[in-house]
């Protein structure tokens, strides 16, 4: 197994080695990319961490070694780097999102599974200020490829908007791969 770029986006590809005739096999597809993969402790699935909810987002997946419906296992909103225990039961997960910042996660592995903080990061005064959710927005570049953002204006923390006041805009330019 393989990821490549083949068709555009980066997916997950087999190919039977011992036959020096044989073709890759796409086993994933779609306007989104796999950003990690691994086998299962049993070798039994792929493991996959996919962008597909959302390109600001990355959740866990699992996936039968021949391809086929993928199962998602993390679902809280944000980011997920996940690894498995050597015995395949619990998962160890670190988890951010748009306003908060990474923690170590444990959860049972199974789709939909709490998951349960392990660290604290933060102190006291910074989990005691209301961080703003921004409200994620896409527009379309010159080019007609859609761009996504997180748009955070005045009135999220209670100031009048002025039309002449400037923006902050931070430019990201690689692409599919977001760093927004």
């Amino acid at each position: 197994w393989f990821l490549s770029e083949r068709d555009g986006w980066m997916h997950l590809y087999t190919v039977d080695v011992t036959d020096t005739h044989a073709s890759p096999t796409q086993l994933t597809t779609g306007r989104w990319e796999i950003t990690d993969v691994d086998l299962s402790p049993d070798r039994s699935q792929f493991l996959l961490t996919t962008t597909e909810e959302h390109p600001g987002e990355r959740h866990l997946y699992e996936m039968a070694l021949d391809g086929g419906a993928r199962r998602k296992l993390t679902t809280r909103t944000g980011a997920h780097q996940v690894v498995l225990s050597p015995d395949g039961r619990r998962m160890a997960t670190i988890s951010s999102a748009s306003n908060l910042p990474p923690e170590v996660y444990l959860m049972d592995h199974r789709a939909g599974a709490d998951m349960v903080r392990v660290t604290t990061s933060t102190s006291e005064e910074w989990r005691a200020y209301k961080w703003i959710e921004p409200q994620l927005v896409t527009y379309s570049a010159r080019d007609g490829v859609e761009v996504y953002a997180r748009l955070f204006t005045p009135e999220m923390v209670g100031a009048k908007r002025q039309p002449n006041a400037p923006a902050v805009v931070f430019v990201h330019g690689a692409g599919y791969a977001q760093n927004a």
